[in-house]
C-alpha cells in the first residue's frame, strides 16, 4: 500500500495526465527522465500541484 492515498479516487488516465504534465513542467522528457531523481522535493511537489 505504499503511496496509497496520494492518488486516491483518481483513475489511471487522470494520474497519467498529471504525471506527464509534472514531467513537462520540470523540463524532463523520455531522454532525461532519470534526472527526476535529482529534483528537489519542493520543486517536484510544486510542479505536481500545478499539473
Amino acid at each position: 500500500m505504499s503511496g496509497s492515498g496520494f492518488m486516491c479516487g483518481q483513475n489511471k488516465e487522470i494520474a497519467h495526465k498529471i504525471g506527464r504534465r509534472t514531467v513537462e513542467l520540470l523540463g524532463l522528457n523520455k531522454d532525461n527522465i532519470d534526472d527526476i531523481q535529482k529534483v528537489d522535493y519542493e520543486k517536484l511537489y510544486e510542479a505536481n500541484t500545478k499539473a
